[in-house]
């Protein structure tokens, strides 16, 4: 996509998508395609490693870790939160869909596996771990009712904006984790946002080769700046996006 802190739960409550206050207050406590990332694959890349001191908290025993992606993903704490959502989310749709949509979720989470133990391999390990776990939330959340209906852990959305100049509409998904994070879809092309600090709403912004991206909600507004362009205001759009 060229795209060149409000709670997260008014953003949904205005979106019509219904919390329960402990879900609310847990989240304001603390957001199948191909995501733009500004990490390089190189075979000369070092090798993340799980020191004794820093073991992280995954979804699988970081202390039997296997080489790569796993002992990446222990290698870094706030990865292994999203590793935590992503394994919670994943077990909710699995529960629920029938055998012939099992066998495909089953076959997109190999290929996903594979492409987070790629990151591994690259400059960035953090940063593309991140991508690719926010990435696939997001994936589950707008796929399967059962995920984007789910309140009970630290992702929240799709939720979707109609932005001026275009009637392809945008999706943001949240994950309010430690570092909180966003991703924004639109057709084939995605960007990941971080949070940073705001006077008021909830505030992600991003750095890229191509330049800066931000992405700042104000209740039922957003203001969202591409790069080349100048910033213009989403408003929320009358259905949620999956």
């Amino acid at each position: 996509m060229k795209f060149a802190k409000t709670p997260i739960c008014l953003l949904l409550v205005l979106a019509g998508v219904t919390l329960s206050v402990a879900a609310c207050n847990q989240r304001d406590a603390a957001t199948e395609t191909t995501t733009t990332t500004t990490t390089t694959t190189t075979s000369a890349a070092p090798q993340a490693s799980v020191s004794a001191s820093v073991v992280a908290r995954a979804s699988f025993d970081c202390n039997r870790a296997l080489p790569g992606g796993e002992t990446a993903v222990c290698a870094n704490p706030e990865v292994a939160e999203l590793d935590v959502e992503l394994a919670r989310l994943y077990k909710v749709v699995d529960l629920k869909v029938s055998d012939a949509e099992r066998t495909t979720l089953h076959r997109l989470q190999g290929g996903w596996l594979q492409k987070r133990d790629a990151c591994a391999e690259t400059v960035d390990v953090k940063a593309c771990l991140q991508t690719a776990y926010t990435d696939r939330i997001a994936d589950l959340r707008a796929a399967y009712a059962t995920a984007r209906n789910d309140t009970a852990g630290i992702s929240a959305g799709p939720v979707s904006w109609r932005c001026p100049g275009t009637t392809k509409l945008m999706t943001s998904t949240f994950v309010n984790s430690t570092t909180p994070v966003v991703i924004l879809k639109r057709d084939d092309s995605s960007v990941v946002l971080t949070g940073s600090a705001a006077a008021s709403g909830a505030r992600y912004q991003s750095a890229t080769p191509d330049g800066a991206y931000e992405f700042w909600t104000k209740g039922s507004e957003t203001q969202l700046t591409v790069p080349g362009s100048a910033a213009v205001t989403c408003t929320l759009a009358d259905t949620a996006a999956g």
